[in-house]
């Protein structure tokens, strides 16, 4: 499994997913993406090749550390293989 976030926190440093994808599969390994920053409104990545992408909700839920919260989500087919 490769995993990053994108754009990386706290430098905004972007990563090609769709280049890490394709080294990621042809090696036989999924790849994950942090998606909190962007959001999904900014960005998709299991459009550019991502498997998993997950998203922190702890800092719109309170944002005060006393609350957390998250999702991950994956494509379609990924339970079938």
């Amino acid at each position: 499994m490769v995993f990053f976030d994108r754009p990386s926190n706290p430098n905004v440093r972007l990563i090609d997913i769709q280049a890490v994808s394709s080294i990621t599969h042809a090696a036989g390994a999924i790849i994950v993406v942090d998606n909190t920053f962007a959001t999904p409104v900014l960005q998709r990545p299991v459009e550019h090749s991502a498997d998993i992408v997950v998203h922190s909700a702890t800092k719109f839920l309170g944002g005060h550390g006393d609350q957390l919260g998250g999702i991950a989500v994956g494509r379609q087919d990924l339970s079938q293989g």
